[in-house]
């Protein structure tokens, strides 16, 4: 028997999306601000976890997951869990990698002058489509640049 606190609380199931036999799951948010590549989902049923194959995977939006199941290929078998929760391994769960397309991976990242110690904390802001990194401590940057640094 599989126990709940073994696993992570990842969303519910969704509705059967398109002819494919794909069953959506909505994220909860703390799994949609990570990337989740399981092999396996298991769904509570019955108050029992239920471990169900996966055979691929991908994201439609940020908070929805779309997941291949064998043993739910239609969509009868898929509405008959809509919105049964749906738990993961806390092993498949990997925070999202830093990248121009996620800049708040950046944020709070130490700016550190290999002479003088830390110069600033980082952080960025949204501003009409363009991102805008800010300092903490503008002076001392514009001192550093100023010096070529």
């Amino acid at each position: 028997m599989l126990n709940k606190r073994d696993f992570i609380l990842a969303g519910t199931v969704g509705k059967p999306h398109g002819i494919s036999g794909e069953t959506s799951v909505r994220l909860n948010a703390n799994a949609s601000s990570n990337e989740i590549e399981p092999t396996f989902i298991f769904i509570e049923i019955d108050n029992e976890l239920v471990p169900f194959r996966i055979t691929s995977s991908r994201y439609k939006k940020d908070e929805i997951l779309l997941v291949k199941l064998p043993l739910l290929a239609t969509e009868d078998k898929i509405r008959a869990l809509m919105d049964c929760n749906v738990f993961i391994n806390p092993t498949e769960i990997t925070k999202p990698s830093a990248d121009l397309n996620q800049l708040d991976s950046f944020t709070g990242y130490l700016i550190t002058d290999v002479n003088t110690g830390n110069i600033t904390k980082q952080s960025y802001e949204k501003t009409y489509g363009n991102f805008l990194f800010n300092a903490q401590n503008l002076n001392l940057l514009s001192d550093l640049f100023l010096r070529g640094l």
